[in-house]
């Protein structure tokens, strides 16, 4: 009886062991989600320019809308996949904080943050479920980045 426990535990530990490993994630590219215009003009302007400022409207507007109260006038802001839109707006303010205290380039930071925004951007209408439940483990931001440059690629 030992000898069927241990066996079917080693089989359990080996499917748990083999399950866990790294997977990478690989999403269709479409040129059209990170280069569509905004209708709304941004009030806040993003720390490395122009075209980043309507890059992460562009995000904004792609993974929040409005929904209306039933109880009052009021409307709230609901965010569809929060996990992925909130860790590039983690990933955004470290990289401008980073740049700040000098310790990464600017150059290093823009290249970072626009590759991350072309993949948030491109994976809004894919099925992304297994991401999500990556993503919301992270709370590092490098780590966040790092998730990003190695797990995360399109097709193009």
């Amino acid at each position: 009886m030992k000898k069927i426990v241990l066996f079917l535990s080693a089989i359990f530990l080996i499917t748990f062991h083999s399950s866990t490993k790294a997977q990478e994630f690989v999403f269709d590219y479409n040129q059209v989600e990170t280069t569509q215009s905004t209708s709304y003009i941004s009030t806040t302007k993003h720390p490395f320019g122009a075209e980043f400022t309507s890059m992460m409207q562009l995000l904004r507007e792609s993974y929040t809308h409005a929904e209306e109260n039933s109880l009052s006038l009021t409307t709230s802001t609901v965010v569809d996949k929060p996990s992925i839109f909130y860790s590039v707006k983690r990933t955004s303010k470290h990289l401008v904080k980073a740049v700040k205290k000098r310790q990464v380039s600017l150059e290093e930071a823009k290249k970072e943050l626009e590759d991350i925004l072309v993949k948030a951007l491109n994976i809004r209408h894919q099925n992304t479920q297994v991401l999500e439940k990556k993503l919301f483990k992270l709370k590092n931001p490098e780590n966040i980045i790092a998730f990003y440059n190695h797990d995360v690629s399109l097709n193009i």
